[in-house]
Parts: structure tokens; sequence; C-alpha cells
């Protein structure tokens, strides 16, 4: 039920929705707001392998390799997200989606 919260921000900050409900004023902000939203969300994803990679009990050269593949995953969408930011909504809304693929 909370994963499905998730995705209200993404549903609720729709340009269109915004637009809709007569906020004309607000649906840049809604758009760029979504598109903070999702590299949050990006960013948070790769968070999960730092624990992963944090909390390994596992040893020997196959761990670290192993290990050492957790935490590029971990910091790669970090990085991937983080130019988003600075990119107009539209393309930087799908560069999300696709990061969120």
């Amino acid at each position: 039920m909370i994963s499905l919260a998730c995705v209200l921000p993404f549903l609720g900050l729709t340009p269109y929705l915004v637009e809709a409900a007569g906020l004309h004023q607000w649906v840049v902000d809604a758009a760029r707001m979504q598109l903070n939203y999702g590299a949050l969300i990006v960013t948070f994803l790769g968070a999960v392998h730092w624990g992963l990679a944090m909390t390994s009990t596992l040893t020997g050269p196959r761990a670290a390799v192993m290990l050492r593949e957790r935490y590029l995953w971990s910091v790669g969408p970090a990085l991937l997200a983080w130019p988003v930011l600075s990119m107009e909504t539209a393309p930087g809304s799908l560069m999300i989606a696709l990061l969120l693929h």
C-alpha cells in the first residue's frame, strides 16, 4: 500500500491534471516538482544497493567483485539523475522515465 502511495506525486503533479484543476500558474512548477521527485526516487533506488553492499557478510574474491558491482550500482542512479535536474522538463521527464524503467 505504501509503495502505491509513492506514485501519487507522479500523478498529482502531472501538468495536465494541474491545468485541469484550474491552477494554471502552477503548471510549470508542477512539472519541475515532478522532475525533482523522479530524480529523488531514482537516487533512492540506488541507495538500496548501497545498503545491501554495506550489510553484506560475504567474503572472498568473488564477494569483493560483487560488492564493487553493488557500489557502482548504488552511485550510478544518482550520477545519472543529477544532470536531469538542469534539463527542461519534457526531456528531463523522458530521462527519468528511462532511469526508472
